[in-house]
C-alpha cells in the first residue's frame, strides 16, 4: 500500500486524491446531462416541426379536391410559407404540382408514403 499513494517519491494526500475523484465524477456528469438535454430538445424541435407541418397539411387538404379522377387544387392552397415547401405527388412519386426547393432534391426516392383514402 505504500505505493498506492506516492507519486514520482512525494506522498499524495487523501484528500487530493479524492479531490480528483470526485472532479472527474462531476465532469463526468456533466457531460451526459449535456448529452441528454442536447438530445431532448432536439427530439422536442423535431415534434413541434412536425406537429405544425401535420396541421398545415389539414388546412391544405381542404383546398385539394377529386373531380372525374383529376386532382384540382384549390386558389387557397400555399405551397410556400415560412420555410416550409409542399409539392403534390402522384402514387410513382411523380411531382404533379409545386417545385422543390432545391433541384436536386428531385432525384432523391421518397421512402414514406402514406396511402390517404376517401
Amino acid at each position: 500500500m505504500k505505493g498506492f499513494f506516492m507519486k514520482k517519491g512525494k506522498k499524495v494526500s487523501i484528500t487530493y486524491y479524492i479531490s480528483c475523484r470526485f472532479i472527474g465524477i462531476i465532469v463526468i456528469m456533466y457531460i451526459i446531462i449535456i448529452f441528454f438535454i442536447t438530445y431532448f430538445s432536439n427530439q422536442t424541435i423535431l415534434r413541434d416541426i412536425r406537429h405544425q407541418i401535420r396541421q398545415e397539411s389539414r388546412y391544405d387538404f381542404l383546398n385539394i379536391d377529386i373531380k372525374n379522377e383529376k386532382l384540382i387544387i384549390g386558389k387557397n392552397f400555399i405551397f410556400k410559407e415560412n420555410h416550409i415547401q409542399k409539392i403534390i405527388l402522384d402514387d410513382s412519386g411523380k411531382q404533379l404540382y409545386g417545385s422543390y426547393p432545391i433541384k436536386d432534391l428531385e432525384n432523391y426516392p421518397i421512402n414514406n408514403k402514406k396511402n390517404f383514402d376517401k
